[in-house]
């Protein structure tokens, strides 16, 4: 009997200092690099990082889409004229990333992000929900679309022209949210609500870049996540390239990889736009050091890959768009892989588990 407990207690001991060893060598991803912000890489609530970066004659925008679903499409759009209540009218092409209807789940209602023609780009930081009252005397919209900001790339072909767009339309609405906008000049602009005031402010880009996470650049006491470390991070990176021959595409997908997220709220897909070129890049692989590039004007030159749809919510008519919607491979998927807190949680239950069962057959063979 007691070599049965000794054994037993050898057993335990064995495996407690395996798991002990493993959760001394699993350890949360750092880095080197002198002061170096350093962020969780856990979430579980919605967050996104975009940034702008522009050296010359060299322009990205950087985006991590950190969210839930895994149901995903990119949807084309050439320009067209299109019938609206207020008659007919020409609209810019594009392509847009999107989440697909609750309701319908059909992709091409729910624009989250995209770049026309011209070069000009938007996407979202959600941010909690605020009152927006602004401009009562303003244009109606033409669109009926679930995301009216979407469609400021039909109408735009720079930050100057968005900007205002937002000033001379009316605006009542509850928005979560600010709208990152950049264009082929290298131009940017972030939009936001001001809590003060419920009406639109406009953050523009200063130097070489501009960052916007989820908090908001006109007041951050309306923020998911303040001081920020994504942020921080990202302006570490950008600070540190200084000239054209070091913004490139690579370097600004590894900014990406440095502050995604990992959790229940994840980074779903992870983007590169480039205005100048008319390129959008998709970035993948264990440390987004591989990229699918699209061209736009490629794509929209395929004209007879593209349908007609009757989407009469958008046009406030029964008219049709012309559009070409391609789901995104699971390829480019971000997984949502366990994280070293996840992992370090798993080992100390082992532990726990352990000790106990071996405290409890103890006590059995007494």
């Amino acid at each position: 009997m007691l070599a049965r407990k000794n054994h037993l207690l050898s057993f335990s001991m064995k495996h407690i200092l395996i798991l002990f060893i493993l959760s001394s060598v699993i350890t949360i991803p750092a880095t080197n690099s002198e002061n170096l912000p350093i962020s969780p890489m856990l979430n579980t609530s919605p967050s996104c990082t975009i940034f702008t970066v522009a050296i010359g004659d060299t322009v990205f925008y950087g985006n991590n889409e950190d969210w839930r679903t895994h149901e995903l499409g990119l949807w084309y759009v050439p320009s067209q004229n299109i019938s609206t209540l207020g008659g007919s009218r020409s609209i810019y092409g594009g392509v847009f990333i999107g989440f697909p209807d609750k309701e319908t789940g059909e992709l091409y209602l729910n624009p989250c992000g995209g770049m026309n023609e011209h070069g000009l780009i938007f996407d979202i930081n959600g941010l909690p929900s605020l009152g927006l009252y602004d401009n009562p005397n303003g244009s109606d919209f033409w669109t009926h679309n679930v995301c009216y900001f979407g469609t400021s790339l039909w109408d735009c072909k720079t930050v100057e022209e968005v900007i205002e767009w937002y000033k001379t339309h009316k605006w009542d609405m509850t928005i979560g949210g600010q709208l990152h906008y950049a264009d082929a000049s290298g131009d940017a602009v972030v939009i936001s609500v001001d809590p003060s005031t419920n009406k639109w402010a406009f953050t523009r880009k200063t130097g070489n870049y501009l960052i916007s996470t989820n908090f908001n650049l006109n007041n951050t006491g309306n923020a998911y996540d303040y001081p920020c470390g994504r942020y921080n991070i990202a302006e570490w990176y950008l600070s540190r390239i200084e000239t054209e021959e070091d913004l490139t595409v690579q370097a600004c997908a590894d900014i990406l990889y440095e502050v995604h997220m990992e959790g229940s709220c994840h980074t779903l897909y992870s983007n590169i736009f480039d205005p100048v070129n008319l390129n959008l890049y998709l970035n993948y692989g264990e440390r987004y050091e591989k990229q699918k590039r699209i061209n736009l004007p490629e794509v929209l030159r395929q004209r007879r890959s593209f349908r007609q749809f009757n989407i009469s919510y958008m046009t406030g008519v029964d008219g049709n768009l012309l559009v070409r919607l391609v789901r995104i491979d699971e390829g480019f998927y971000t997984p949502p892989v366990p994280t070293s807190f996840h992992i370090l949680s798993l080992l100390a239950v082992g532990v726990v588990l352990t000790t106990s069962g071996a405290y409890l057959y103890k006590r059995r063979l007494k």
